[in-house]
């Protein structure tokens, strides 16, 4: 069911300049891939199992004539909630700000009175931010690791990817 690869990749990156300012990007995305997000086998599974659920549960069929994508809820499993399903595979496009750095090289003289020739303060962030339909924590996901073949396309609580932040100084003598 689906494709953990993408059938297309890219990214956009630039660096623009005004004055002493500098302010470089990098997006990237991807369009074309699955992901079999095997976290709702346990966290959306009816109540089989005794993991946190996830909000989406509250849609869970309910009543005769209920229209959701959600089985009932049953302790017993025998909604069958809990068993592996096409239910589970989800869309993986995604738009990703990976990186910015905003910059500014101080004048020679202010430069020069803090001892140096040439100073640049900047401050960094990366991966701020993902636009994506995917429920997970990210959708470029492998279970396994990066290496691993054996699970690509698979989301089991899968750690998600770190926001960070840096600043620092590019000084020259």
């Amino acid at each position: 069911m689906g494709t953990p690869w993408p059938s297309l990749t890219g990214g956009l990156t630039n660096t623009l300049t005004w004055k002493s300012v500098d302010l470089s990007f990098l997006f990237q995305w991807s369009t074309g891939a699955q992901v079999y997000n095997a976290v709702r086998l346990y966290a959306n599974d009816g109540g089989y199992y005794s993991d946190n659920k996830l909000s989406r549960a509250l849609n869970r069929w309910q009543n005769p004539g209920d229209i959701t994508d959600e089985p009932r809820a049953s302790y017993d499993g025998t909604s069958g909630a809990r068993l592996p399903s096409s239910r589970f595979v989800e869309n993986a496009d995604y738009l990703r700000l990976l990186d910015v750095t905003l910059g500014i090289q101080l004048p020679e003289r202010l430069a020069g009175s803090i001892g140096f020739t040439k100073a640049r303060f900047y401050v960094t962030g990366h991966n701020l931010f993902t636009i994506t339909g995917y429920s997970g924590y990210f959708p470029d996901v492998n279970a396994s690791g990066s290496t691993a073949n054996l699970d690509l396309g698979t989301d089991f609580y899968t750690y998600p990817l770190a926001r960070t932040f840096s600043v620092g100084v590019q000084a020259g003598w």
